[in-house]
């Protein structure tokens, strides 16, 4: 195979990647705390330069997180938080404490047990990693600092863990707006500049005119490019055809 024919070929699933990855976004436009995935294609010469350096194959697009703000939508839902600022929520398995995760999604609940849940009943942990007990309290009220107050008496009954990352760019998505610890985001740093914000939900930052404008240029880019692969395998087939008569 040329050098055209792998050129032409690593582009194609390139864009294959990115057409997944835009579809995505367009499916999660409504999800809560959703952020966006973009990616760039990476020129050819670079990636087959990489490949010879690490001897294989490296993908010729690269995917990471858009963690642009989201417009926030006032819902009444005391037990509903945005956050306004780079942090993350820190979750939990409840039958797994260890198995940490990272959200924007503040759609939240008060368990069976009392303990503070997200929708899908993720523990949500405190700056010490413990889960927040609520009990049976009734009433809660939200400071901007995270700090979890009684409606009825006042007291302080916990406060959020909200993290950031130096390079929060790079954290791995495990979908539903769950986020893990990568090499490259670094370690979970205590965030104390971001502003958690009672009785709101932060919105998706997909704008579903731009996806499908990129969508609609990618399968452009896809068809241009798999007329050019055919033209240069018609090409090959006769200049065999030519060395063989």
């Amino acid at each position: 195979m040329d050098y055209g024919t792998i050129n032409l070929a690593s582009t194609l699933r390139a864009l294959t990647s990115m057409q997944d990855t835009i579809a995505n976004n367009i499916a999660n436009v409504a999800s809560t705390g959703f952020k966006r995935r973009q990616g760039a294609l990476i020129p050819f010469e670079t990636e087959l330069s990489q490949a010879q350096g690490m001897g294989g194959s490296v993908s010729a697009f690269q995917e990471f997180a858009d963690l642009d703000q989201g417009d926030l939508i006032t819902t009444g839902n005391k037990m509903n938080v945005a956050l306004q600022g780079d942090g993350f929520l820190k979750l939990a398995l409840k039958d797994n404490p260890d198995n940490v995760f990272y959200s924007r999604g503040g759609a939240l609940a008060r368990s069976a047990d009392g303990e503070l849940v997200t929708k899908e009943g993720y523990l949500v942990l405190d700056e010490s990693g413990r889960s927040i007990e609520l009990g049976s309290e009734g009433d809660i009220l939200i400071r901007s600092s995270g700090e979890i107050l009684s409606g009825t008496t006042g007291d302080r009954l916990a406060s959020f863990g909200v993290f950031r990352f130096d390079q929060s760019s790079s954290l791995q998505s495990l979908g539903a707006g769950l986020y893990r610890e990568s090499p490259a985001s670094g370690e979970a740093l205590p965030d104390r500049f971001t502003q958690v914000v009672q009785g709101s939900l932060e919105r998706s930052n997909v704008n579903s005119v731009t996806e499908m404008v990129s969508m609609i240029s990618t399968q452009r880019h896809f068809g241009a490019i798999t007329r050019a692969l055919n033209t240069v395998n018609q090409i090959t087939s006769q200049l065999f055809q030519m060395a063989q008569g």
